[in-house]
């Protein structure tokens, strides 16, 4: 399996299958493979899935032995840049679950979703002391020191010490920093996990899904935990974003700017979005409120949440429009011919992952 040179970093990845790219971000004391035992196979089925290794963890090389969740988010960004891709969908779990929070807060333009398992809203310390090298048994320490010699050349004890310091401060995302994820987001807790809840995070990412996995504590998606509801909670959602781009009426949101705006939370998108509504309707719409993922999202443009086709949509039973035995309607018709996929959108690639 190949390695990619980073700055000062030697990163080991493993890649499989083909489609859409989805990255998954490990927990502490554990490696890429390891940690989505569970879900290679059935992603690799139908998504390209890279798996690394983080700074400090596995196979990946570095001088230095130092490391935390907003290095390795940094990392991380850097691996996609590498491997040019323009966006990808993250799958984080535990501390992987805040490297991918860390990420889209600051780098939207390169996530297309977010799915945590096993994340939280703020650190939760205890239990971590009991890590430390002076405390842990020896089959655990010759444990951690066969599966991260590569990275940390034997000295286990600096590995087992980073990753306390870590687990005790982090997350530690700023308000700002939460606000700033705006992709669409699902949040994965067993009803029993000490670490975090859906709850909480809901309460910092307000528009997010969520799935409390029962009877399950950490790491539901472990082979011999849950691993099949997981996954299939998790390509639904997937599914679901191809899905809400598209309006009843036909409206191609992945080509609207407000979308574009949210997804890659770009200002000068939303300022251009905000003259539209300004020019077109007399609308003063401020610009914090400039944001949508999707009509059939649950983060919706505010002129859009009392949609009328949605609303006779949803009445019928039917997922769009054109389902609809009297399509196209008169009023439909008239709104197509103004609006669809008219107003306030992109039409060419210009080659830097958004359309103008």
């Amino acid at each position: 399996m190949p390695y990619i040179q980073l700055n000062d970093l030697e990163l080991y990845y493993e890649e499989y299958g083909k489609g859409e790219t989805v990255l998954f971000l490990h927990s502490h004391f554990s490696r890429g493979v390891i940690a989505f035992e569970g879900q290679i196979n059935a992603f690799s089925a139908r998504y390209r899935c890279l798996f690394p290794d983080f700074r400090g963890h596995g196979k990946t090389k570095s001088k230095s032995l130092e490391w935390n969740s907003r290095i390795i988010a940094d990392d991380m960004a850097s691996f996609i840049d590498a491997l040019k891709l323009k966006s990808v969908h993250l799958v984080g779990y535990s501390c992987g679950a805040y490297v991918g929070c860390y990420l889209v807060a600051k780098y939207p333009c390169k996530v297309k979703s977010l799915t945590t398992i096993g994340g939280g809203a703020f650190p939760r310390p205890e239990g971590a002391t009991n890590y430390l090298p002076e405390i842990v048994n020896a089959q655990f320490a010759e444990e951690m020191n066969i599966r991260h010699f590569e990275a940390h050349n034997g000295d286990w004890k600096t590995y087992l010490r980073m990753t306390v310091a870590d687990w005790q401060s982090h997350p530690s995302l700023t308000d700002n920093e939460w606000s700033n994820i705006k992709c669409p987001v699902l949040f994965i807790n067993g009803e029993n996990d000490p670490f975090g809840t859906c709850a909480e995070l809901l309460q910092k990412v307000p528009h997010a899904n969520s799935f409390e996995v029962k009877d399950a504590g950490h790491r539901p998606h472990f082979p011999n935990e849950q691993a099949n509801d997981v996954n299939k909670m998790i390509f639904e959602f997937l599914d679901n974003i191809k899905i809400n781009i598209i309006g009843c009426c036909g409206h191609d949101c992945s080509r609207c700017i407000t979308y574009l705006a949210t997804i890659k939370n770009d200002d000068t998108l939303r300022k251009q979005s905000q003259q539209f509504y300004k020019t077109m309707f007399g609308l003063d719409i401020p610009l914090d409120e400039v944001n949508c993922l999707g009509c059939q999202s649950n983060n919706v443009f505010k002129l859009c949440k009392n949609c009328p086709f949605t609303k006779c949509a949803s009445e019928r039973k039917i997922a769009e429009c054109s389902e609809c035995v009297e399509y196209p309607c008169n009023a439909l018709a008239e709104y197509q011919e103004k609006y669809v996929n008219k107003c306030n959108q992109v039409t060419r690639d210009c080659g830097n992952g958004i359309n103008e």
